[in-house]
C-alpha cells in the first residue's frame, strides 16, 4: 500500500519517514497492547522510504515523530505546542516528586509511572442522598404564612427564601400553598364554575 503525498503537499512524507525510523515513542506505541492505535507500514509514493501510519480511523494518518513536535519553528521561535497552548507543555509537581531517585529518571520509567499514575484516576461517586429526617418547627403546624426556601441554584442576590405564602391546608406531612394568588382564582373559577369578574 502506498500512501498519496499529494494529499498534503505541504507535508514531506520522506523526511517524516527518515525521522520515524529512531524514534522510541513509535517503537513504544508499535510494541504497545494497551493503545488503540493500529500501525502499518506505507509506501511514499515517489520516493524509496516506507511511512509508518495509524490506520485506526478508517484512513491512513502518518505517526508525526516527538522530534517534528517539540521541534522550535525557526521562523515564528515558539513549539507547536506552544502555537496550540500559548505556552510549553509541563506537568504539574505531583507527578514526579515521589518518583526521582537520586536526581535522575529514565523517560521510560517516568512514561510508565505517570501512565499507572493517570490509570489509578478515579471519578468522585455520587453522593447518596440522606434519609435524615429534617426539623420541622412546632410554630409551623398554626402558621398562616410560611417562607419557601428555594433550594435550587440562585442568581447572584437572589434570596434563598420566597414567600410569604398563604397556606390553605395542612395534613400530615403536606401543606397546599398559594404562591400565585391569580392561578389560585382562575382555579376556583374553574372549579366552582363561576363567571369570570369583569373590570
Amino acid at each position: 500500500m502506498s500512501i498519496d503525498v499529494n494529499a498534503f503537499p505541504e507535508l514531506d512524507y520522506a523526511r517524516i519517514a527518515r525521522d520515524q525510523i529512531g524514534d522510541n515513542e513509535l517503537a513504544t506505541w508499535k510494541s504497545s497492547s494497551s493503545t488503540a492505535l493500529e500501525f502499518q507500514l506505507f509506501d511514499v509514493l515517489g520516493s524509496a522510504s516506507q511511512l509508518w501510519c495509524d490506520v485506526s480511523c478508517g484512513k491512513p494518518r502518518p505517526f508525526i515523530p516527538r522530534s517534528w513536535r517539540a521541534a522550535v519553528k525557526e521562523d515564528l521561535q515558539c513549539s507547536p505546542a506552544e502555537l496550540v497552548y500559548g505556552e510549553s507543555l509541563r506537568l504539574p509537581g505531583e507527578f514526579c516528586g515521589d518518583f526521582v531517585k537520586d536526581g535522575v529518571i529514565g523517560e521510560n520509567e517516568f512514561l510508565d509511572t505517570l501512565r499507572s499514575t493517570v490509570s489509578k484516576f478515579l471519578a468522585f461517586p455520587p453522593r447518596t442522598p440522606d434519609n435524615q429526617r429534617c426539623f420541622v418547627p412546632s410554630a409551623l403546624d398554626s402558621a398562616e404564612y410560611v417562607w419557601v426556601r428555594q433550594d435550587g441554584h440562585r442568581r447572584p442576590l437572589q434570596r434563598p427564601y420566597n414567600g410569604p405564602f398563604k397556606v390553605i391546608s395542612k395534613s400530615t406531612g403536606e401543606i397546599l400553598l398559594v404562591t400565585n394568588l391569580m392561578k389560585l382564582l382562575y382555579f376556583l373559577l374553574i372549579l366552582f364554575q363561576l363567571p369570570a369578574p369583569t373590570h
